[in-house]
């Protein structure tokens, strides 16, 4: 596993620490349920007040249309990613 970030000095807001640590832990999880993966990278990037949280790996992939719901009902992992994100956009 690699990790890499420049966080910012001072910290977030604590909502938006939460809910960061738990997107990245539910992107692992599914990482280690469904990839089949030998690597994973995890990146945390901020610019001002924008950051970046993104979890990449080496392994099988999706079809994101099936992931978000398109065409079937989506993982709870996913809707539940997307729900976190959802509700500190603004912030």
């Amino acid at each position: 596993m690699a990790v890499s970030s420049n966080a910012p000095k001072d910290r977030l807001a604590q909502e938006v620490e939460i809910a960061l640590f738990r997107i990245a832990q539910e992107a692992l999880t599914n990482v280690a349920k469904h990839a089949r993966v030998k690597l994973v990278e995890i990146r945390f990037e901020c610019a001002g007040t924008d950051c970046i949280l993104s979890v990449s790996d080496d392994g099988v992939g999706f079809e994101p249309d099936l992931a978000s719901g398109v065409q079937t009902r989506p993982g709870l992992g996913m809707a539940t990613m997307r729900e976190r994100t959802s509700n500190w956009r603004t912030v």
